[in-house]
């Protein structure tokens, strides 16, 4: 598996360069499912999985069953040509379990909104390890909201410790990364590589391709995720015709 320290050098993260960026969405009629929710409009982030063989989930934040993935920013088909058009939404912070991201200040990525010192940014707190998160989540009881996550902008070790966290001990639950809110109606722009579901997702997976193609005129395809039982199997990325809704025109 492909699971390098950094992307070469030490402001380059390993996220830019392998690894899975994912975003759990809701299908519907009503809006674009690669737009900013209103939310992450006000905020000024978007939350995000980040899927590796060393930062493995068994579960997605609020059990979703489908969703779009960006592709690495560096491995981008696209990413070497200056002119190119895709952006590159930044990523902001790091929580190696679920942060409880809307109700906390800077992005999502501060203090939370009803919460203590300890939900503030690690390195703000001198937290620079995983060893210090550790011991930092029990004496917080392991209390998601006020765990503090990882400063990751142009931070490649700081991003690989809190990634060094999940392999301490079990942490069933996704963790989550903050990206900068885009602009609305930019899905050309996205580096969105693929939607995804999971059992039970698979419509509003096809529902969004179809929109996807209706608006940029682009086959985006749909690929399905089992995630593992436990963190000593893999997760499974697989790709079937059947499951397309839209196929290019001969």
């Amino acid at each position: 598996m492909h699971t390098p320290y950094d992307c070469g050098d030490d402001a380059s993260p390993a996220f830019l360069c392998s690894g899975v960026l994912l975003r759990g969405i809701v299908a519907s009629d009503n809006y674009h499912s690669w737009n900013p929710s209103p939310h992450s409009q006000k905020s000024g982030g978007v939350s995000f999985s980040y899927l590796r063989h060393d930062a493995k989930v068994i579960e997605f934040a609020n059990d979703y069953k489908n969703g779009f993935i960006f592709s690495p920013y560096y491995t981008n088909p696209n990413s070497v040509n200056p002119i190119n058009d895709k952006i590159r939404p930044q990523v902001l912070c790091y929580f190696p379990i679920d942060g409880d991201t809307f109700d906390r200040k800077d992005k999502g990525c501060g203090a939370y909104v009803m919460g203590n010192y300890s939900s503030t940014p690690c390195q703000s707190q001198g937290i620079t390890t995983a060893k210090q998160w550790v011991k930092q989540y029990y004496s917080i009881h392991k209390n998601n909201k006020y765990q503090c996550g990882f400063d990751v902008r142009r931070n490649a070790a700081a991003f690989m410790q809190g990634i060094k966290v999940r392999s301490l001990f079990d942490l069933p639950l996704n963790n989550e990364l903050i990206l900068a809110t885009w602009d609305q109606n930019i899905p050309d722009k996205l580096p969105i590589s693929a939607f995804f579901y999971r059992v039970g997702g698979l419509k509003d997976a096809q529902h969004d391709q179809k929109d996807f193609y209706k608006v940029t005129g682009k086959i985006i395809p749909i690929i399905r995720i089992d995630l593992p039982s436990d963190k000593n199997q893999d997760i499974k990325f697989s790709y079937s015709q059947e499951d397309q809704s839209i196929f290019p025109k001969n």
